[in-house]
């Protein structure tokens, strides 16, 4: 069986994947840590999902894969990032070399890949702001998260690619930071896609300006945003008050 394997691990792409992908599940961190290191960049990000299921990305891998020379890894980094914060406390004999990235060091990284060459990085990274975002629900706005919100409404404002607008736009309802409140109204007068994704983020805000917002979007040309915004509004016709 093991000679299988080891005939298997200079296969094909696929059969490489397939075994990075299963290593996941079974603990077998050598065979993740092999395919981080796999030349094909599809496997190496297999590898890497395997080590996060298995709660045994470190500080290095985290490192390693946001500087990867390919934009699909990176891409797969943001995507995953959620899960890289929800790892259960460690004991404290683990050692420094072992020890998984931080919130603050996470997002850090996915703050430096909202500047990424490739568009499609800078939107998973910002999808990857909003889970980590939502993971840390019920800790404190800290400077860090400020500078994202900043960076995620220049985004939304002005980003050259639609899908990085839409997702900076969601990101900015995860965090639900009123730093942020700016950007998702002026995404309600953008293109009706954009008009979707404000419109959810809108229910993060406890604003006048938001409850507006939501109230002009009843009359929005796109049926979905109407849809959305009805979904969202709280009339007087839909909780009548207790007789």
């Amino acid at each position: 069986m093991a000679q299988a394997r080891a005939d298997e691990s200079d296969g094909t792409t696929i059969q490489r994947r397939r075994l990075a992908s299963v290593a996941g599940h079974i603990d077998d961190e050598r065979s993740a840590r092999q395919a981080c290191a796999d030349p094909e960049a599809p496997v190496r990000a297999s590898g890497l999902v395997a080590l996060i299921r298995m709660q045994k990305l470190t500080k290095a891998d985290f490192g390693t894969a946001l500087v990867d020379k390919s934009p699909l890894l990176r891409r797969r980094l943001c995507e995953v990032a959620g899960s890289i914060v929800s790892v259960e406390s460690l004991p404290a004999t683990t050692r420094q070399d072992r020890l998984p990235p931080s919130r603050e060091e996470v997002l850090a990284g996915l703050s430096r890949l909202l500047g990424d060459a490739e568009p499609a990085v800078v939107e998973a990274a910002c999808f990857g702001i909003g889970e980590v975002a939502s993971a840390c629900s019920g800790e404190a706005a800290d400077p860090t998260t400020e500078t994202l919100v900043l960076k995620l409404s220049e985004i939304s404002r002005n980003h050259p690619d639609l899908l990085c607008r839409e997702s900076a736009v969601a990101s900015l309802g995860s965090i639900g930071s009123l730093g942020g409140l700016g950007a998702v109204l002026e995404a309600m007068t953008g293109r009706p896609a954009l008009r979707r994704r404000a419109i959810v983020a809108l229910a993060s805000f406890e604003h006048v300006d938001a409850t507006a917002a939501v109230e002009l979007a009843l009359s929005d040309r796109d049926w979905q945003v109407r849809q959305a915004a009805e979904d969202l509004y709280d009339s007087p016709q839909n909780n009548p008050a207790p007789s």
